[in-house]
């Protein structure tokens, strides 16, 4: 009942499952308490549920696609939920669901740590197409001991008429109803398959016991072996998945690997504009040539869903920072040849400080950029007059990120990158450049 808050779906297939068990014992063996406790249960997870829904979306059961965030900012999401009436599901989505998620081989194997990770994505094979494609894994892929013990289970289920059992597995397979007629593609939903695999498979294990020794160590063997994949399996994707962005991770992976391999690493490639971008994890470098045919390293990037996520910036490159000190006036931190970024610092309150004049001058600092056929503007931001911040400007048009921030808050920010390079204002003093740590290692993998 309690399910039924935290995930709907899992948890109604659940309560309807031991609904109807409660009820079937009402009926065959008069037990009215127990039996109407269970269902009473299984009622109040669904009226609260229903309640809590009311009162956020305006129905007790329905989800409005048309008014969520996301779809409101993003034309194409919102055209493809009006053509599914305004839903996230549909049976249209089963072909590329269901074979996806029972396929064995949505996982690849590779020589850089964690030597698992995500396989090609999901192929769309229904009607109308899928809203979004993740990396995802499948069940026989990343829950094999629990998909064999399964099958072990529901035979012996069938074949003793513990119907019971079966009834309870069937309110596992409800429970997954949703996560293959919904129209996105993602690792999470996999947790939604476990009720329907847990039933049977417990069963299985209490009452299957192979008659030989022989045979007792095989299916001990297999289950030791299917259950050391799952646990590999799953530490992997969990790793990708938490630490993929993280310049730390891919530094970690190719010295690992340097240790054990020889050169060439696998996995970098020069960056190349306006080229598709590869499979997740895959990391590029961006070079240029300097003086003396000297290459210089303007950043590091990996894919990640069909674009390129920042690891490192060479500063000066897409990217510039320094300190940066507001006075009550506007001034120029930054300009192109086609555009100009502005701080306006408005004065605030004067209240008592720590600096050498005894007094601090509060107020606001706003960022503009303009000169641009889309002009910005940040929203204010509070600091104290003629005390210096750190400041960082990002322009880089590889990831699609115009951005201001001071002392690490973000101050401006839009994916429209203006043309016509990047230097830093009089006022801006400049940190030493950061040379790329990263950046070097890869070089030196190649």
């Amino acid at each position: 009942a309690a399910t039924i808050l935290t995930r709907a779906s899992v948890g109604m297939g659940i309560g309807i499952a031991v609904g109807v068990l409660a009820l079937h014992r009402l009926w065959s063996q008069r037990q009215g308490r127990e039996a109407w406790t269970i269902i009473a249960g299984c009622i109040g997870g669904v009226v609260v549920h229903c309640g809590v829904n009311l009162a956020r979306f305006g129905s007790l059961l329905g989800l409005p696609a048309e008014r969520q965030v996301l779809s409101l900012q993003n034309p194409g999401r919102a055209a493809w939920f009006a053509g599914n009436d305004n839903s996230f599901f549909s049976l249209r989505f089963l072909p590329t669901t269901i074979v996806h998620y029972l396929r064995p081989d949505t996982l690849a194997v590779e020589r850089l740590l964690p030597f698992i990770r995500f396989g090609d994505p999901a192929v769309d094979r229904g009607s109308y197409p899928v809203e979004t494609i993740t990396p995802a894994s499948s069940i026989t892929a990343s829950a094999t001991v629990l998909v064999l013990a399964a099958s072990i289970g529901l035979v012996l289920i069938v074949r003793a008429r513990a119907w019971s059992w079966l009834v309870l597995m069937l309110g596992g397979c409800i429970a997954a109803v949703p996560t293959f007629t919904i129209g996105f593609i993602a690792n999470r939903y996999l947790a939604d398959m476990l009720p329907m695999l847990i039933v049977p498979a417990a069963f299985g294990f209490a009452h299957w016991a192979p008659t030989s020794r022989a045979m007792r160590v095989l299916v001990s063997g297999a289950v030791v072996v299917a259950t050391g994949w799952g646990l590999a399996v799953n530490v992997a994707l969990a790793t990708w998945t938490q630490n993929l962005k993280e310049p730390g991770f891919t530094e970690f992976r190719y010295r690992v690997d340097g240790w054990v391999f020889d050169d060439p690493a696998p996995g970098i490639i020069d960056h190349a504009p306006g080229a598709t971008t590869p499979r997740d994890g895959i990391v590029t470098i961006v070079r240029t040539v300097g003086v003396g045919d000297e290459t210089l390293c303007e950043g590091v990037y990996i894919a990640e869903q069909g674009r390129w996520v920042p690891l490192e910036r060479s500063d000066g490159a897409r990217q510039i920072s320094g300190t940066w000190t507001p006075t009550a006036d506007e001034s120029i931190v930054a300009a192109g040849d086609t555009w100009t970024l502005t701080a306006t610092t408005s004065a605030g309150t004067t209240s008592t400080g720590t600096t050498s004049a005894g007094t601090t001058s509060t107020g606001t600092t706003q960022f503009s950029l303009s000169g641009v056929d889309q002009p910005v503007t940040g929203e204010p931001i509070p600091v104290d007059i003629d005390d210096a911040v750190a400041l960082r400007i990002v322009a880089d048009e590889i990831n699609a990120e115009f951005s201001v921030w001071v002392d690490d808050r973000l101050a401006l920010f839009s994916f429209f990158v203006p043309p016509g390079g990047l230097q830093p204002g009089a006022d801006l003093r400049r940190t030493p450049p950061y040379d790329g740590d990263l950046c070097r290692l890869l070089e030196d993998r190649r």
